[in-house]
């Protein structure tokens, strides 16, 4: 049988697929991943790198917020303009990414806002609010990262405008796919990048690591179990743990970037 890797996700029945797989795991990753790293020309580096903004403000732990001062501000860019219904539907961008960011990143006191369409606040970008750290203006604008969706709707010119006035304005960028994949479980996020031979940021990398310890201490659930159960289980146990496919790879510091 033929498999085309990557196998996109876009159905919920992906593991059926990992099962035709033997015991080898086929690559695999999700729908919006794949679609901004064409849109942006094979820069998705840039929006894994941008999940490493996400970690420094965690390891701030929203200090800001508790203090009454700025808190950490998400802007979740959606270029569709479809009916958006949450009390009817689980919209991904105002009811999952949400969710999957305070989930990820617990300790961050966050507002979250969102644009859609054609809309994109480049003023926004670029506007300061007086935060000082050391004693100076901190050089990026209102907002600390962009969550944007794939693009679709969008053309490439339109997608590349968007991330250089963020870069240009020190505003990180991640994706949909990528935050979601990340809140499921570090080892999916990993393993979900690994078709594009992408880098992972030494601190994104503590920081995945230290959650998906968490998340095994909070389940009970024992590595070597996650690792054997099962008979045709060598693809599928790796989306539940950190096995050793995804941090054998990533682990041990040929993947990943060099400083902090």
């Amino acid at each position: 049988m033929l498999l085309i890797q990557p196998l996109l996700s876009f159905f919920p029945s992906f593991p059926v697929f990992l099962s035709w797989t033997s015991h080898k795991p086929v690559d695999i990753t999700t729908f919006s991943i794949i679609m901004i790293q064409h849109m942006s020309g094979g820069k998705l580096q840039t929006f894994i790198d941008g999940i490493e903004r996400l970690v420094e403000l965690e390891e701030r732990k929203g200090e800001e917020g508790r203090e009454g001062g700025r808190k950490a501000r998400v802007l979740i860019a959606e270029a569709c303009n479809h009916v958006r219904i949450p009390e009817a539907c689980d919209d991904i961008g105002l009811i999952q990414l949400p969710k999957a960011i305070k989930k990820a990143f617990a300790n961050v006191s966050l507002q979250i806002d969102h644009a859609y369409g054609r809309e994109f606040p480049f003023e926004g970008l670029n506007k300061r609010e007086g935060v000082r750290e050391g004693g100076r203006e901190e050089g990026r604008g209102m907002y600390d990262v962009v969550v944007h969706c794939g693009g679709c709707m969008i053309d490439r010119q339109k997608i590349r405008a968007r991330m250089e006035e963020c870069e240009e304005a020190g505003v990180a960028m991640t994706n949909y796919g990528l935050l979601l994949a990340y809140a499921a479980g570090p080892a999916a996020f990993l393993r979900a990048i690994k078709p594009f031979s992408a880098l992972v940021p030494p601190r994104l990398l503590k920081h995945a690591l230290a959650l998906e310890k968490k998340k095994r201490e909070r389940t009970g659930d024992d590595a070597d179990e996650g690792e054997t159960q099962g008979g045709n289980d060598g693809a599928q146990s790796c989306m539940i743990s950190a096995c050793a496919l995804c941090l054998g790879d990533y682990g041990g510091g040929g993947a990943t970037k060099k400083g902090t």
